[in-house]
């Protein structure tokens, strides 16, 4: 089951890094 737990965490990390990216870019065009 800790395959299972890697998969998930690598996968928040992801959404992070997209919603970190995205956030920058909508701020930075305001």
């Amino acid at each position: 089951m800790s395959g299972i737990t890697d998969i998930i965490i690598e996968i928040l990390g992801n959404i992070g890094e997209v919603a970190t990216t995205l956030l920058g870019t909508i701020f930075g065009s305001l």
